[in-house]
C-alpha cells in the first residue's frame, strides 16, 4: 500500500525541523498519535527527499574563556538539518558566494535557521510557509489540498519571508516580480504579485483577503498593478476584494505610473474616474500624469508607445483636455493637456512625418474636444508668441478639422503663414 507522504509532511516537517527531534521520537509519535507507521529506511528516504538532511551531531564543550570547541561525542544518526529546499531550488545560505549572490550571504550562516524563516517556530506560520512554497512554486493542487485542511489561517499575516536572511528570499520567482512589503502582508497579497493568476484563483475560491499597506494602498491590487498582472486585477476587482471606489483614483493613477495600458484599460471599464485627482502631490489628473511621463522618456520608444496607448484610452473615456499641470519648478508656466502633447516635437518642422497612427488618434481627440491650437506656449524659443508648432497644427490640418469638429475652422490660421514645404502628402492626409 502506497502511504500518503504529503498529508503528513508539515507534521513531519514540525517535529524534525522546528522542534529538533530526533528520527526515533519522530517516528514514535507519528505511530502512536497519528497511526502513521513506516521503517527507518522510509523516513530517510523522505527526508532526504524534501530537503531536510541527515548530519552527525556534534558535541560541544566550553573553554574557560566561553568559546565553544567542537568535541568529539558520539555521532548518531538521528539528527536534522534543514539543507536545501523541498522543491530543488538552490538553499538559501550557499557556502560559496556565486556572482548571482549578494557578498555578505555567508554571513547569515551563523543564523539558527528556524529562527531565520519564523516566528516564534508556530505550527500556524509553518502551515502558511508550505502554502507560500505552493504559491511560489504554482503547485495550484497543493495549495488547495493545504487551504482545504487548514482554512483558518489563509488569512493570517506572514511576515516578511522575502527579506534577506528569510526562507524565500532567493526564490527565482523573485526575479520576475516585484513586491512591496510590510509585516501584517497575507498570502493573497504575496500571490497577486506573481505571474500566476491561477494560484490566485485558489486563494480567492477559499476566502482569502488582502491587507491594506501602511502607506494606505491595498496591497492585492498593488502588487498586481505593479507587475502588470492584468488578469489578477481583474480578479481581485471581480470578486469584491478589492474595490477602486474605497481607494479614490489611486489603483489608475499606480496603473499610469507604472505604465500598464491593459490595467489602465480593466480599471476604466470597471468604473475608475479618469477626472479624479489625487489627495497627495504633485495633484495630477491621470492624463496629466500619463503625458508627462510620454514627454520625459520619449527617447525610449516602448515607453513612448505604452505611454500614448494610456493617454488614447483616458481620452477615449472623457479625461478633461482644459486641466492644467503645476509645474515642478515655480519659473516655469504650467502646460495645458494639449501643449505637453506636442511638447517633444517643439521646433522641430518635420514633426508630423514622425506620428505614429496612436499619436495621429491621440491628435484627433485632442481637436475634436476642442484643443487650443493656438494657446501660447512656454515651450516656445520666442517668448511669449505661439509656437510654430502650433501655426503649422493649424495650417495642416484645417481640412481635416472640418471633418472632425462640426465647428467651423474659417479664420483659424494667421494671415501670411504659408504652409511648411518639408510635409509629407500623409501629413496633409
Amino acid at each position: 500500500m502506497t502511504k500518503d507522504w504529503d498529508s503528513v509532511q508539515g507534521i513531519i516537517h514540525e517535529l524534525s525541523v522546528v522542534q529538533k527531534k530526533s528520527l526515533e521520537e519522530v517516528k514514535s509519535i507519528m505511530e502512536s498519535t497519528y497511526r502513521f507507521k513506516a521503517s527507518t529506511r522510509a523516513y530517510r528516504m523522505k527526508l532526504k527527499e524534501w530537503g531536510y538532511m541527515r548530519h552527525k551531531a556534534r558535541k560541544l564543550r566550553l573553554t574557560p574563556s566561553g568559546s565553544s570547541q567542537d568535541g568529539t561525542g558520539d555521532e548518531t544518526d538521528d539528527s536534522f538539518s534543514r539543507c536545501g529546499d523541498r522543491r530543488g531550488y538552490s538553499p538559501c545560505f550557499p557556502l560559496t558566494p556565486s556572482p548571482d549572490t549578494w557578498q555578505h550571504t555567508p554571513r547569515l550562516m551563523h543564523l539558527p535557521w528556524p529562527e531565520s524563516w519564523t516566528r516564534g517556530g508556530n505550527p500556524t506560520h509553518s502551515i502558511l510557509m508550505d502554502m507560500l512554497a505552493a504559491i511560489c512554486d504554482r503547485n495550484c493542487a497543493e495549495l488547495d489540498q493545504l487551504c482545504r485542511v487548514h482554512p483558518e489561517v489563509i488569512n493570517h499575516p506572514i511576515g516578511l519571508p522575502f527579506d534577506v536572511g528569510n526562507y524565500f528570499f532567493d526564490h527565482p520567482v523573485l526575479q520576475t516580480s516585484i513586491l512591496s512589503q510590510h509585516m501584517e502582508q497575507t498570502l493573497l497579497d504575496v500571490a497577486a504579485g506573481f505571474p500566476s493568476t491561477e494560484v490566485v484563483c485558489v486563494l480567492l475560491t477559499h476566502g482569502a483577503y488582502g491587507s491594506n499597506h501602511p502607506m494606505g494602498e491595498n496591497s492585492a491590487l498593488y502588487n498586481a498593478i505593479k507587475n502588470s498582472r492584468a488578469r489578477t486585477v481583474s480578479a481581485l476587482i471581480d470578486t469584491g476584494r478589492c474595490s477602486i471606489d474605497a481607494y479614490s483614483c489611486e489603483p489608475l493613477m499606480q496603473a499610469v505610473v507604472y505604465d500598464v495600458p491593459e490595467v489602465v484599460r480593466i480599471l476604466i471599464e470597471k468604473g475608475a474616474d479618469v477626472n479624479l485627482i489625487p489627495d497627495t502631490p504633485p495633484f495630477q489628473t491621470p492624463l496629466q500624469t500619463a503625458l508627462e511621463r510620454r514627454a520625459a522618456d520619449w527617447s525610449n520608444p516602448q515607453t513612448r508607445q505604452r505611454s500614448s496607448e494610456i493617454i488614447k484610452l483616458l481620452l477615449d473615456a472623457g479625461a478633461s483636455i482644459h486641466d492644467v499641470s503645476t509645474p515642478s519648478n515655480s519659473h516655469l508656466q504650467a502646460l495645458t493637456p494639449f501643449q505637453t502633447f506636442l511638447k517633444p516635437w517643439e521646433n522641430d518642422p518635420l514633426w508630423m512625418n514622425k506620428l505614429n497612427a496612436t499619436e495621429l488618434e491621440i491628435f484627433h481627440l485632442f481637436v475634436a474636444r476642442g484643443a487650443d491650437l493656438h494657446t501660447p506656449s512656454p515651450i516656445s524659443p520666442y517668448g511669449n508668441a505661439p509656437p510654430r508648432i502650433g501655426y503649422t497644427a493649424a495650417s495642416e490640418y484645417q481640412n481635416t478639422l472640418s471633418m472632425v469638429s462640426p465647428v467651423s475652422m474659417a479664420g483659424s490660421v494667421s494671415p501670411g503663414l504659408s504652409v511648411s514645404p518639408h510635409l509629407s502628402p500623409r501629413a496633409r492626409w
